[in-house]
């Protein structure tokens, strides 16, 4: 029995010299770690920022795109220009997109209905991308603003053609109050249609 005591007084736990060391040791590690928070924070704010910026162009990329490769069906062969490229007073050139095309009227119950011909253009005008309906020219009146100008600013946009059966669209843009937080897409867009 007096083996078992002996034993039990080796098992001891941990001075308390030790334990306040090592509660100093993990409360500097814990120290250092948090200053790292605010940048961290910022590099995550950065990030959401970045991806909303990029959501933002991708959507109106996107929208650009179906509308050219819609260009110039047309279901009595008009012979109407499916699309034509200039510019708003005032802006770079090839910053302006016309198209024309034939769709069905969304207001009509069934899609046997007659095709509407309709125009629609895009064009860059003071830092906005802006679009319209029924557009005869870029420099007219009644063009909307696609995204909030308080948020973002549209610093490009430029269509080249590409031979007959393409378009190159360039698309930049930054945020408005971090204009560091940048993008920028180029897309090369088959048309299909004259």
């Amino acid at each position: 029995m007096a083996d078992n005591g002996m034993a039990a007084d080796k098992q001891r736990g941990l001075s308390l010299v030790s334990l306040l060391c090592a509660l100093v040791a993990s409360g500097m590690l814990v120290c250092s770690g948090l200053r790292f928070l605010p940048r961290l924070q910022s590099d995550c704010r950065l990030a959401r920022q970045n991806v909303w910026l990029i959501n933002q162009l991708e959507f109106s990329m996107l929208k650009i795109e179906k509308e050219i490769r819609r260009a110039g069906f047309h279901h009595d062969n008009s012979g109407k220009r499916a699309l034509s490229i200039s510019r708003h007073s005032g802006e770079r050139p090839d910053s302006c997109l016309m198209l024309n095309y034939a769709y069905y009227h969304p207001q009509a119950r069934n899609f046997s209905g007659e095709l509407v011909d309709q125009t629609f253009g895009y064009r860059l005008r003071k830092h906005a991308l802006e679009a319209r309906r029924n557009a005869a020219h870029c420099d007219e009146p009644g063009w909307v603003n696609i995204h909030d100008g308080e948020q973002m600013h549209v610093t490009a946009l430029q269509f080249e053609m590409l031979g007959a059966d393409g378009i190159r669209v360039t698309l930049d843009g930054r945020l408005a109050h971090a204009p560091k937080v940048c993008h920028r897409i180029v897309r090369l867009v088959a048309r299909r249609n004259g």
